[in-house]
């Protein structure tokens, strides 16, 4: 059995990448294998490395005017999974990547997606609103 959080995953990437979302990894493909000791199947994720840095421990230390337009970028992106009726479901600055040279926000980690083939995610959650 593949674990939920990777089947969340692929399914998610598998939707954007689908949709033509510009701001989350493109996904190459998945591996399966069985684990004969812990006897569990495996699912390994392929996909593509996004440019830029992790916000995480950055963000603070990036002067006032480059903070400004990460916060403009990651508008954007989150607006493009809201257009594919997607929402990460792990709102942190660990899962936004800024893309100094592109200035554009990438979204990762898609284990706790929420999507709705109906572009039905509603509101944008209100920690977007500490950005």
């Amino acid at each position: 059995m593949v674990s939920t959080k990777a089947a969340q995953e692929i399914g998610a990437l598998r939707w954007l990448n689908k949709c033509g979302c510009q701001h989350v990894p493109q996904l190459l493909g998945t591996s399966r294998n069985y684990n004969d000791a812990s006897h569990t199947m495996q699912e390994c994720l392929i996909m593509t490395k996004v440019p830029g840095i992790t916000l995480q421990h950055a963000y603070a230390g990036l002067p006032f005017e480059e903070r400004g337009a990460v916060r403009k970028a990651f508008k954007v992106a989150q607006n493009a999974l809201r257009a594919c009726g997607m929402d990460n479901g792990s709102h942190h600055t660990g899962n936004v990547l800024w893309c100094r040279e592109e200035k554009k926000c990438y979204i990762v980690d898609f284990e706790r997606a929420v999507f709705d083939t109906e572009n039905n995610v509603g509101e944008p959650r209100s920690s977007w609103g500490l950005w």
